[in-house]
């Protein structure tokens, strides 16, 4: 469907009808989210490069709800199998959403929460994930590739075959999480949380860029030291963070 003014001021009515009529809220949040899948589909458009005036004013008006999963709606939002590249979602509240196979990739997504989101072969490849929330996600076979994921909360997070190469996690947590297959090549872990890491090896840490003032198990810790002493070692300046990004 092609973008035209008279759909945008729908967009923004329905959003005044569903912030005014607890009734009616939930229905116009179906509707809007059944309009990006339909409009936004990958398989349909694979070749846009970003989304159209309409798909992100839908997005705004989803950043603007008060609402989310656990406060005042029962499901997560289901945006799977979407052509979202380069989108605003800064802040966003995705708690639980079905964003299965989507495509974000170069999307803003900084202090996002995705707490249980199913993101499973999602496409995040340099996406900015600074500060999200990404507790027991589901990124199984996810691609990170380049994502900045500084300070995120990876708890317990499900990343079997998920491709972080070249990816930034400076001081972000990923205790807990599942570690198998997980791809790390050229990674950026300086201060990242591992504790408790699951199927998280030796050959798959001896890839990254640096693990300097990583924590992890003691084993672990132990066998990089004796073998691969330069990588807890190797302390790059690649940027200057000093805080938890702002997500205002």
């Amino acid at each position: 469907m092609l973008f035209s003014y008279s759909s945008l001021g729908g967009i923004y009515a329905l959003e005044r009808i569903a912030n005014e009529s607890e009734k009616d809220y939930w229905p116009i949040i179906e509707v809007l989210t059944a309009y990006i899948r339909k409009n936004s589909n990958y398989k349909e458009i694979p070749d846009v490069e970003e989304a159209s005036l309409d798909i992100q004013a839908i997005l705004n008006v989803i950043k603007r709800r008060k609402s989310f999963f656990t406060n005042g709606e029962s499901i997560g939002l289901d945006l799977q199998k979407t052509l979202l590249r380069k989108v605003d979602l800064k802040g966003v509240h995705l708690e639980r959403a079905e964003l299965n196979g989507a495509h974000l990739e170069r999307a803003n997504l900084k202090g996002a929460n995705l707490k249980g989101a199913h993101l499973r072969g999602a496409h995040l490849k340099e996406a900015n994930l600074q500060g999200a929330n990404l507790e027991k996600a589901d990124l199984n076979g996810a691609h990170l590739e380049g994502a900045e994921l500084n300070f995120a909360h990876l708890e317990e997070a499900y990343l079997l075959n998920a491709h972080f190469e070249g990816a930034y996690l400076l001081g972000a947590s990923l205790e807990k999480s599942y570690f198998k297959g997980v791809h790390l090549e050229g990674a950026h872990l300086l201060g990242t949380k591992l504790k408790g890491a699951k199927n998280l090896s030796l050959d798959q840490l001896s890839k990254v860029n640096t693990l300097y003032n990583a924590t992890l198990d003691e084993e672990l810790l132990e066998l990089l030291k004796e073998q691969f002493p330069i990588l807890i070692g190797k302390c790059e300046i690649i940027l200057e963070v000093t805080s938890v990004p702002e997500t205002e």
